[in-house]
Protein backbone atom coordinates (compact mmCIF):
# COMPACT_ATOMS: atom_id res chain seq x y z
CA UNK A 1 0.00 0.00 0.00
CA UNK A 2 1.43 3.56 -1.01
CA UNK A 3 0.11 6.49 1.03
CA UNK A 4 0.32 9.74 -1.19
CA UNK A 5 -0.22 12.78 0.93
CA UNK A 6 -2.01 15.75 -1.16
CA UNK A 7 -1.27 19.49 0.25
CA UNK A 8 -3.09 22.57 -1.60
CA UNK A 9 -0.48 25.31 -1.26
CA UNK A 10 -1.40 27.76 0.76
CA UNK A 11 -3.14 31.30 0.86
CA UNK A 12 -1.81 33.01 -2.08
CA UNK A 13 -1.05 37.12 -2.01
CA UNK A 14 -4.04 37.75 -4.16
CA UNK A 15 -7.24 39.24 -3.97
CA UNK A 16 -10.07 36.27 -3.25
CA UNK A 17 -11.95 34.99 -6.44
CA UNK A 18 -9.21 36.09 -8.39
CA UNK A 19 -7.62 33.13 -11.09
CA UNK A 20 -4.48 32.44 -10.75
CA UNK A 21 -2.50 29.45 -12.71
CA UNK A 22 0.32 30.24 -14.50
CA UNK A 23 0.61 33.35 -12.24
CA UNK A 24 3.31 33.34 -9.13
CA UNK A 25 2.03 35.08 -6.42
CA UNK A 26 4.22 34.05 -3.09
CA UNK A 27 2.09 33.30 -0.15
CA UNK A 28 0.41 35.48 1.90
CA UNK A 29 1.00 35.98 5.62
CA UNK A 30 -1.76 33.96 6.54
CA UNK A 31 -0.80 31.67 3.73
CA UNK A 32 2.57 31.19 5.22
CA UNK A 33 0.71 30.28 9.01
CA UNK A 34 -1.44 28.03 7.24
CA UNK A 35 1.58 26.00 5.97
CA UNK A 36 2.09 25.25 10.09
CA UNK A 37 -0.55 22.53 10.01
CA UNK A 38 0.26 20.19 7.40
CA UNK A 39 3.86 20.28 8.46
CA UNK A 40 3.18 18.86 11.82
CA UNK A 41 0.70 16.70 10.32
CA UNK A 42 3.18 14.49 7.78
CA UNK A 43 6.10 14.83 10.69
CA UNK A 44 5.05 11.16 11.96
CA UNK A 45 4.04 9.71 8.39
CA UNK A 46 7.61 8.24 7.42
CA UNK A 47 7.47 10.38 4.24
CA UNK A 48 9.98 9.71 1.82
CA UNK A 49 9.58 12.16 -0.93
CA UNK A 50 8.56 15.85 -1.03
CA UNK A 51 7.01 16.90 -4.83
CA UNK A 52 6.08 20.24 -5.49
CA UNK A 53 4.82 22.36 -8.63
CA UNK A 54 7.52 24.89 -9.93
CA UNK A 55 5.28 27.85 -8.61
CA UNK A 56 6.11 29.48 -5.53
CA UNK A 57 2.95 29.43 -4.06
CA UNK A 58 3.67 25.72 -3.88
CA UNK A 59 6.95 25.87 -3.71
CA UNK A 60 6.97 27.44 -0.28
CA UNK A 61 4.43 25.29 1.56
CA UNK A 62 6.33 21.90 0.06
CA UNK A 63 9.81 23.93 1.76
CA UNK A 64 8.43 24.46 5.03
CA UNK A 65 6.64 20.57 4.85
CA UNK A 66 10.62 19.61 3.51
CA UNK A 67 12.44 21.56 6.13
CA UNK A 68 10.09 19.68 9.05
CA UNK A 69 10.70 16.63 7.53
CA UNK A 70 14.58 16.56 7.09
CA UNK A 71 14.13 16.43 2.97
CA UNK A 72 14.47 18.11 0.10
CA UNK A 73 11.84 19.16 -2.24
CA UNK A 74 11.67 18.01 -5.88
CA UNK A 75 10.08 20.52 -8.36
CA UNK A 76 7.70 19.34 -11.26
CA UNK A 77 6.59 21.68 -13.74
CA UNK A 78 3.89 19.17 -14.57
CA UNK A 79 1.96 20.11 -11.37
CA UNK A 80 1.72 23.59 -12.07
CA UNK A 81 -2.41 24.86 -12.34
CA UNK A 82 -4.21 25.29 -15.27
CA UNK A 83 -2.93 27.83 -17.63
CA UNK A 84 -6.24 30.89 -17.57
CA UNK A 85 -4.90 32.60 -20.70
CA UNK A 86 -6.72 35.79 -20.76
CA UNK A 87 -8.33 35.14 -17.27
CA UNK A 88 -5.18 35.15 -15.41
CA UNK A 89 -5.54 37.49 -13.13
CA UNK A 90 -9.22 38.92 -13.37
CA UNK A 91 -12.01 37.92 -10.99
CA UNK A 92 -13.23 34.50 -12.63
CA UNK A 93 -16.87 35.11 -11.47
CA UNK A 94 -16.77 38.08 -14.52
CA UNK A 95 -16.65 34.61 -16.97
CA UNK A 96 -20.85 34.27 -15.46
CA UNK A 97 -21.28 37.51 -16.70
CA UNK A 98 -19.43 38.02 -20.19
CA UNK A 99 -19.95 34.29 -21.29
CA UNK A 100 -22.53 32.59 -19.31
CA UNK A 101 -22.85 29.53 -21.91
CA UNK A 102 -19.24 28.98 -22.00
CA UNK A 103 -19.42 29.27 -18.07
CA UNK A 104 -22.13 27.01 -18.01
CA UNK A 105 -20.78 24.46 -20.15
CA UNK A 106 -17.41 24.28 -18.19
CA UNK A 107 -19.51 24.17 -14.55
CA UNK A 108 -21.52 20.36 -16.20
CA UNK A 109 -18.11 19.64 -17.68
CA UNK A 110 -14.63 20.31 -16.61
CA UNK A 111 -13.18 19.36 -19.52
CA UNK A 112 -15.09 22.25 -21.58
CA UNK A 113 -13.05 25.46 -20.46
CA UNK A 114 -13.89 28.46 -21.69
CA UNK A 115 -12.48 30.15 -24.51
CA UNK A 116 -9.60 32.43 -23.63
CA UNK A 117 -8.24 29.97 -21.21
CA UNK A 118 -4.39 29.48 -22.38
CA UNK A 119 -4.66 25.60 -22.29
CA UNK A 120 -7.03 22.76 -22.44
CA UNK A 121 -8.14 20.38 -19.34
CA UNK A 122 -6.80 17.08 -21.78
CA UNK A 123 -3.52 18.84 -21.40
CA UNK A 124 -3.58 19.46 -17.73
CA UNK A 125 -4.28 15.71 -17.47
CA UNK A 126 -1.52 14.77 -19.90
CA UNK A 127 0.63 16.46 -17.47
CA UNK A 128 -0.11 14.94 -14.06
CA UNK A 129 -0.08 11.66 -15.87
CA UNK A 130 3.01 12.26 -16.72
CA UNK A 131 4.14 13.28 -13.39
CA UNK A 132 2.39 9.82 -11.82
CA UNK A 133 5.09 7.55 -12.32
CA UNK A 134 7.72 10.09 -10.50
CA UNK A 135 5.29 8.24 -7.51
CA UNK A 136 6.64 4.69 -8.53
CA UNK A 137 8.47 3.38 -5.71
CA UNK A 138 7.95 5.56 -2.26
CA UNK A 139 5.60 4.54 0.46
CA UNK A 140 4.88 7.47 1.58
CA UNK A 141 4.94 10.94 -0.58
CA UNK A 142 3.30 14.10 -0.56
CA UNK A 143 2.22 16.31 -3.56
CA UNK A 144 2.07 20.01 -3.10
CA UNK A 145 0.34 21.66 -6.06
CA UNK A 146 -3.07 23.34 -6.82
CA UNK A 147 -6.33 22.33 -6.95
CA UNK A 148 -6.94 21.43 -10.33
CA UNK A 149 -3.74 18.88 -10.76
CA UNK A 150 -4.31 17.74 -7.18
CA UNK A 151 -8.09 16.98 -8.52
CA UNK A 152 -6.60 15.33 -11.95
CA UNK A 153 -4.12 13.36 -9.95
CA UNK A 154 -6.64 12.10 -7.27
CA UNK A 155 -8.56 11.31 -9.61
CA UNK A 156 -5.82 9.05 -11.63
CA UNK A 157 -4.91 7.56 -8.11
CA UNK A 158 -8.56 6.50 -7.09
CA UNK A 159 -10.20 6.48 -10.32
CA UNK A 160 -13.38 8.44 -8.76
CA UNK A 161 -14.69 10.40 -11.39
CA UNK A 162 -13.29 13.97 -12.38
CA UNK A 163 -15.83 15.76 -11.22
CA UNK A 164 -15.57 13.69 -7.28
CA UNK A 165 -12.11 14.18 -7.04
CA UNK A 166 -12.82 18.31 -8.13
CA UNK A 167 -15.23 18.36 -5.15
CA UNK A 168 -13.03 16.84 -2.83
CA UNK A 169 -12.27 18.70 0.42
CA UNK A 170 -8.84 19.96 -0.17
CA UNK A 171 -8.81 23.59 0.69
CA UNK A 172 -6.42 25.41 0.65
CA UNK A 173 -3.19 24.62 3.08
CA UNK A 174 -5.24 21.33 3.84
CA UNK A 175 -3.49 17.86 3.27
CA UNK A 176 -5.71 14.70 2.17
CA UNK A 177 -4.07 11.11 2.71
CA UNK A 178 -4.92 8.68 -0.26
CA UNK A 179 -4.00 5.45 -0.39
CA UNK A 180 -3.29 3.02 -3.53
CA UNK A 181 -2.37 -0.45 -4.02
CA UNK A 182 0.38 0.70 -6.73
CA UNK A 183 1.31 3.85 -8.42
Amino acid sequence: MTAIWLVRHGEADVPPGVAIGRGDPPLSTRGQRQVARPAKRLAAEGVQRVFSSDLQRAQETAERIAASLRLAVNVCPELREIDFGTWEGRALGDLWTEKPDEAEAWERDLRCVPSGFGERFEALEARVAHFRCRLDGYRVAVVVAHRGPLAVLLHQLTRRSMEEAWMAPLAIGAALKVEVSAC
